[in-house]
């Protein structure tokens, strides 16, 4: 389960209210997931960081919900709702372990 200590430098949150109410909603979402169900309720090395990298992304999103980070005359920044990587590692969004036969 994600602590304030390590998650780190990671997330750079100025705000300790923010960075408790996002790691405790991290934690109940990704406990109710099957790969940790499966593993007995244990967070493996790959869970943590795919969870401390969920929060990140949730902290960063939360003052930008339609993904806008930055706009310039030029460019538009955006946040990505989906993260492919963190998918892959919590096996979730459709993502789906490939099988054979």
């Amino acid at each position: 389960m994600l602590t304030p200590d390590n998650v780190g430098a990671w997330v750079r949150e100025s705000s300790p209210a923010n960075l408790d109410a996002g790691i405790r909603a991290v934690n109940a979402y990704v406990s109710g997931l099957a790969i940790v169900a499966d593993n007995g309720g244990e967070w493996s090395d790959t869970v943590t960081l795919a969870a401390t990298m969920l929060l990140a992304r949730w902290l960063r999103r939360r003052n930008s919900p339609n993904g806008v980070e930055a706009a310039t005359d030029v460019t538009v920044t955006y946040i990505a709702r989906y993260d492919s990587d963190i998918s892959r590692m919590l096996q979730i969004d459709g993502f789906q372990k490939p099988q054979v036969g």
